[in-house]
């Protein structure tokens, strides 16, 4: 039976200066004890060739998904007389927590609780997922990331490059190590910080309510983000990597060039609160008198649209393996509605956030009613309803809503992501029907090119989409989406006039993050208006997210193809439902969509 061991460090007396020999770090020979009273050495035991520390910490998403492949490559390489540690260096996790994360993953090599950060400081490692390989002569052979499957912003089938295994291998083969160095991808590990200014910036007077406002949303409990941000102590032990997320824009998950466009559910820092995020944690992360703290936030349990009047699940449970990608998965609820119903707001909840990516749910009309049938093209031409991470749901204003008809089956899209533990996922959708005359109806379209053709290692390949309305309209949202070669995305409105508009621009695309833009008041589109969607990709061998820069990119689903589509939500100008008899009346889509291709 597999056994795991929790170590207290206790160090050795003295740490002599580490020296040099044949350009390579010599360690001092480091001791310690388990919480069972056995001692280890760096220099100990006789056979073991090489060390291996590995460096984690609790809810980092880095480390849930490589945990799995330490412990596969502890079972291969330890009767090769390579042993691994996990490390757990960060200031404000405990032994406990720990415990649970080992169980978690199933890891059955020791585990090992770095108080003080001091074997994280004579390594010099800075990020979880930092591997440190040592050999019988305490040298330090290899430093850096495990390999390129995964990284901030991407997720690959398989890694490209092996750092790890190719360091042991050539060390247990007798020769050098090609590749000595790399940049970890991991979080920052989180070490004390020495108080400088306790009373400037505090938690309770300034970050407390910048987290409220911007955070805690999804860093809560049972939400999709991989730790609560709800208290002192859960902001304090990431203080460092929330300054790094923040400066790099990459948290809170919103995209759009505020030079363009005006959006209800912004959620991009001021500058001012960046600031202030950064003096507190430059200060030492203070928290300050909790007498200054906000009050605490009220959460809507189970559903943010309030109680739902129809809730409908998936029929079966999913099982998502701990590793690897999925394809979509396709699951169908009828509604067994016995009359159309106006939805006037749709949230769908994930079973599992931490293994959903995102969902898109269509309509399937009943077999009397297939004229009727909005063409979604399999999420082309649009969708009924969506969830991406960190979105809010859909709700529409009073008079307008989308129509679910009677006899209606509904077909769950499911996109997972695998996130190192094994999970089952059944995801539901909840329906509030409207209580009011319905004036207009919410349409969600897609403006596609499937006859993309990205060439090998092209750094910036552009193509287009358009789509004229024939009619005219008002525009509410934008949703952009392409996979992982994806760089940047614009939406530009061509008017009759001449004159043009920039509706929306992402320069910088995360496929971790597609986020729905909802305006902050519609936007009347004339009729006879073009609006072209420009897509930039990024198929070289500089992107790290690129699953292969040798291959040439076409449409299709998979995450390592690609896709050009521009979502977009309106309403016709003219329309009023409550003059309309039949359900199926005025229900055309503003034009067939064209496209064009830039080679």
């Amino acid at each position: 039976m597999p056994r795991t061991v929790l170590f207290s460090i206790i160090l050795g007396l003295t740490f002599a200066p580490y020296s040099e020999a044949a350009g390579e770090r010599i360690l001092p020979d480091l001791e310690w004890t388990d919480l069972e009273g056995k001692s280890h050495r760096l220099s100990e035991p006789a056979g073991s060739k090489i060390t291996v520390f590995a460096f984690s910490g609790i809810g980092c998403p880095m480390v849930n998904l490589y945990a799995p492949k330490l412990e596969r490559l502890h079972q291969g390489y330890s009767p090769k007389g390579v042993r691994f540690f996990w490390i757990n260096s960060n200031a404000l996790d405990t032994r406990e927590e720990m415990a649970g994360e080992v169980k978690k993953f199933g890891i059955s090599f020791p585990a090992v609780k770095d108080e003080g950060g001091r074997i994280a400081d004579i390594l010099g490692a800075e990020r979880t997922t930092d591997v440190f390989v040592v050999d019988s002569q305490r040298a330090l052979r290899y430093q850096g990331r495990i390999d390129t499957q995964y990284g901030i912003g991407y997720h690959r089938e398989e890694a490209t490059e092996n750092f790890l295994t190719d360091a042991l291998d050539a060390l247990l083969a007798g020769d050098p190590v090609k590749v000595v160095r790399t940049d970890p991808q991991g979080c920052i590990i989180a070490r004390d910080l020495d108080l400088k200014d306790p009373s400037s910036v505090t938690y309770a007077k300034h970050i407390s309510r910048i987290l409220q406002r911007n955070c805690i949303s999804c860093h809560r409990p049972g939400e999709v983000a991989p730790f609560s941000l709800l208290d002192y102590t859960s902001a304090k032990r990431r203080a460092e990597m929330l300054a790094e997320v923040i400066n790099d824009r990459r948290m809170p998950p919103w995209h759009a060039d505020e030079s363009h466009g005006v959006f209800a559910n912004k959620r991009a820092l001021s500058r001012t609160e960046v600031e202030l995020v950064n003096k507190w944690v430059e200060n030492g992360a203070p928290e300050g008198d909790p007498k200054d703290l906000p009050d605490a936030p009220e959460f809507t349990e189970g559903w943010a649209i309030g109680t739902p009047d129809m809730i409908l699940e998936m029929p079966v449970e999913c099982r998502v393996p701990a590793e690897g990608l999925m394809d979509y998965q396709y699951f169908g609820v009828k509604t067994e509605l016995p009359e159309d119903k106006w939805v006037k707001a749709i949230e769908v909840r994930p079973g599992n956030p931490s293994v959903v990516h995102h969902v898109l749910v269509f309509i399937l009309y009943p077999k009397d009613r297939k004229g009727e049938q909005p063409d979604f093209k399999n999420g082309l031409n649009g969708f009924f309803a969506s969830m991406v991470p960190g979105d809010a749901p859909a709700v529409y204003t009073d008079g307008c809503a989308k129509l679910l008809p009677k006899g209606a089956t509904l077909i769950f899209q499911m996109h997972y992501t695998p996130n190192g533990t094994a999970a089952k996922d059944r995801s539901r959708i909840g329906l509030v029907f409207a209580d009011g005359p319905v004036k207009k109806e919410v349409h969600t379209r897609g403006i596609a090119n499937t006859k993309l053709r990205i060439p090998p290692h092209a750094p910036d390949h552009v193509e287009f989409a358009h789509e004229k309305f024939e009619r005219d309209a008002y525009l509410l949202a934008m949703l952009p989406h392409m996979h992982l070669r994806g760089k940047s995305f614009k939406y530009t409105a061509f008017y009759p006039d001449g004159s043009s508009e920039i509706l929306l621009s992402v320069p910088k695309w995360d496929f971790g993050w597609q986020n729905a833009y909802r305006l902050a008041e519609p936007k009347r589109i004339p009729k006879g208006t073009r609006i072209e969607c420009e897509a930039h990709w990024d198929n070289s061998a500089a992107n790290p997210a690129n699953p292969d820069p040798n291959a040439e990119v076409r449409f299709d689903e998979q995450t390592n193809d690609e896709m050009l589509i521009g979502y977009y939500d309106f309403y016709w100008a003219d329309e009023d439902r409550t003059r309309v008899s039949e359900a199926s009346s005025e229900r055309s889509v503003p034009g067939e969509p064209e496209v064009a291709r830039v080679k």
